[in-house]
C-alpha cells in the first residue's frame, strides 16, 4: 500500500531572500534507477518577494522506456502571495506534521510570513517518476531515498490562470473561477488543475467543481477533493480546466502543464 502525506507551510522569522533572487519557475523529475526502489522524500521549497507569489506543485507518473507518459496521479498544490520578503529553507526547516496522516491525506500548517515549504512521502512508491515545478525566489528540491536520482527537467512548463482575469491584477480578496487553458507539447504532457477554493494546502474557504479535459478522459474535481487534478496526454493537446469555483485564494496560477519529453 502507497501512503502519501504533504506538508505545507509559511514560515516566518527566517532570513530576508537576496534583492537580487529573481522569480523563476523551475521542474524538477525524480526518476527510478532501481526495480526495487526504498521509501522516498522529496520535499523542497522557494522565498516569494512582495507582490509575487510561491507555489509548488507535485504529480507521479508512470513512463514508457521512450518517455511517453502513461498516467498521472497529483500530489500537492499549493500557493501563496507575500506582503514581505522573507526566504525559506529548504526542504521543511524542520517542520514536521502532527500525527500521522492516512492514505492519501494531507496535513498542513500556516504561520504569518512568507515562503513556502513542502515534503512528500511514500512509503512503497509504485510509480516511475515524481514531477515538482516550483516557482518563487531560491528555489530547491531535495530527495532522499535509495533508487531514486534528482534532476532538472528541461522540457517546457507552463502556468496559467483564470482566462477571463489578468496575470497582471493585484492578489487580495475572493476569487471567483470560470476556466483556465493551456497548450501541451506535440510529444504529450502532463497537467495538474487547482480551483481557488484551494482544498490542498492554503487556508480558506470556497465551493464549486471543475472538470480537466484535454487527456483521455476528462478528471473532475471539486472543493472537497483530497489532491489537484492530474492527467496525461500522449499527443499535443490543449488542457482546460473548466467549471464555477469562488473561494479565499488570492494566487492566480490555476492550471500547471509538464511537456512530457525533454526539448
Amino acid at each position: 500500500m502507497t501512503r502519501i502525506a504533504a506538508l505545507a507551510l509559511l514560515l516566518a522569522g527566517l532570513p530576508l531572500a537576496p534583492a537580487d533572487a529573481a522569480t523563476t519557475t523551475t521542474t524538477w523529475v525524480v526518476e527510478r534507477t532501481a526495480p526495487d526502489p526504498e521509501r522516498l522524500t522529496v520535499g523542497g521549497g522557494a522565498g516569494v518577494h512582495t507582490g509575487e507569489y510561491a507555489m509548488a506543485a507535485v504529480a507521479t507518473a508512470d513512463a514508457e522506456p521512450d518517455g511517453a507518459l502513461r498516467s498521472a496521479e497529483g500530489v500537492l498544490y499549493v500557493n501563496v502571495a507575500a506582503t514581505s520578503d522573507p526566504y525559506v529553507r529548504t526542504p521543511v526547516a524542520g517542520a514536521s506534521c502532527t500525527g500521522t496522516p492516512g492514505v492519501s491525506e494531507v496535513c498542513s500548517e500556516w504561520f504569518a510570513g512568507g515562503g513556502l515549504a513542502f515534503a512528500a512521502w511514500w512509503d512503497d512508491p509504485d510509480f516511475d517518476r515524481v514531477f515538482v515545478v516550483l516557482r518563487g525566489a531560491a528555489s530547491s528540491v531535495e530527495v532522499t531515498g535509495r533508487g531514486w536520482r534528482l534532476r532538472r527537467w528541461s522540457g517546457e512548463t507552463r502556468i496559467a490562470g483564470d482566462d477571463a482575469v489578468s496575470a497582471g491584477v493585484p492578489f487580495a480578496g475572493a476569487r471567483a473561477f470560470q476556466q483556465a487553458s493551456a497548450r501541451g507539447g506535440a510529444s504529450g504532457s502532463l497537467a495538474l488543475g487547482q480551483l481557488p477554493c484551494d482544498g490542498v494546502g492554503l487556508v480558506g474557504a470556497g465551493a464549486g467543481a471543475a472538470q480537466l479535459t484535454g487527456g483521455a478522459a476528462p478528471v473532475l474535481t471539486t472543493c472537497a477533493s483530497a489532491a489537484p487534478a492530474a492527467a496525461v496526454a500522449t499527443g499535443a493537446t490543449t488542457w482546460t480546466l473548466d467549471g464555477a469555483a469562488a473561494g479565499l485564494a488570492d494566487v492566480p496560477a490555476r492550471l500547471v502543464v509538464i511537456d512530457a519529453k525533454a526539448r
